[in-house]
C-alpha cells in the first residue's frame, strides 16, 4: 500500500495555480488527505493514518518548484520544496516531492512498484495515474490551503500535456522534472482507502493546469519523511 503523508505536507501551500476555474467546492478538505500507509511500506503497510490536511512538515530540504508560464497554468512556491527517496515493503522504489507556498501545494510521487518510471525520461500519464489508489506516477494539486485544511484537490487527465524526468537521483543527489501543458480536474480522496472520485459539474466543479513548471528537489531518505 502506499505509505506517502500525502495531507501531512499539503497544509499550508500555494501554487497560485490557474487554468479556468469555475465556482468553488465545498467538498470537505479531509476527502483530499491520505495516510501514512502510502510510502516506505507500500500500500499494505501497517501503519497508524495520518491525520488528513495536516500541517506541513517542519523540517525541508533545499529545492525550489517554479513556472516559466506567466501565470495562468503555472505555480511559485513560498517555502524550500521536500524531496526524498527509499523502497517500499516489496522493495520497489519510490521518490517524493513536495512543494508548498502560501495556500497551495503539490505532491509528485512516483512508485515503481504501481508502474510509476524506474529511470529519467518522459512519463505518459495513464488512466490508473487519474486516481491516487492507483496511480504509479502521482500528480496531486490541491488549493484554498490554510495551516489545518485544504479547500479543493486535483489530479491530472490521462492523455493531457507531457512530464519529462530529468533526474531520479539517490539519497544526496536530486529529483527533478518539468510539466507542460497538464490539465487537472478536481477530485475527492477517501482518507483511508485513497479512492478518488472526480466531482461533478453539479457540485461546482473546477479544473487547473500546470505548464512550463519545473520542479526540483535534493533528495533525502524516506525513513527520515515527518
Amino acid at each position: 500500500m502506499k505509505k506517502i503523508l500525502l495531507s501531512t505536507a499539503f497544509a499550508v501551500s500555494a501554487l497560485v495555480i490557474g487554468c479556468s476555474s469555475s465556482s468553488s467546492d465545498t467538498a470537505p478538505a479531509s476527502d483530499a488527505g491520505t495516510d501514512a500507509s502510502k510510502t516506505d511500506a507500500g500500500r499494505d503497510g501497517g501503519t497508524t493514518p495520518a491525520t488528513p490536511d495536516a500541517a506541513p512538515p517542519s523540517q525541508g530540504t533545499d529545492g525550489s518548484v517554479t513556472s516559466s508560464d506567466a501565470g495562468t497554468c503555472g505555480f511559485t512556491t513560498a517555502a524550500p520544496a521536500e524531496a526524498y527517496t527509499g523502497t517500499d515493503d516489496k522493495g520497489d522504489p519510490l521518490w517524493i516531492f513536495f512543494g508548498q507556498g502560501t495556500d497551495s501545494a503539490i505532491s509528485i510521487e512516483n512508485y515503481v512498484g504501481f508502474g510509476g518510471p524506474r529511470a529519467p525520461g518522459t512519463v505518459t500519464l495513464r488512466t490508473e495515474d487519474e486516481s491516487y489508489e492507483t496511480c504509479g506516477f502521482c500528480v496531486i494539486l490541491r488549493t484554498g490551503c490554510t495551516t489545518t485544511s485544504c479547500e479543493k484537490t486535483f489530479m491530472p487527465i490521462a492523455g493531457q500535456g507531457s512530464i519529462t524526468i530529468t533526474e531520479m537521483g539517490a539519497v544526496g543527489g536530486n529529483f527533478r522534472g518539468s510539466f507542460n501543458g497538464l490539465q487537472f480536474r478536481q477530485v475527492t480522496i477517501d482518507p483511508q482507502t485513497f479512492a478518488t472520485t472526480p466531482v461533478s459539474a453539479d457540485a461546482g466543479a473546477s479544473n487547473a493546469c500546470l505548464s512550463g513548471v519545473t520542479f526540483e528537489g535534493l533528495l533525502d531518505d524516506v525513513a527520515n519523511m515527518p
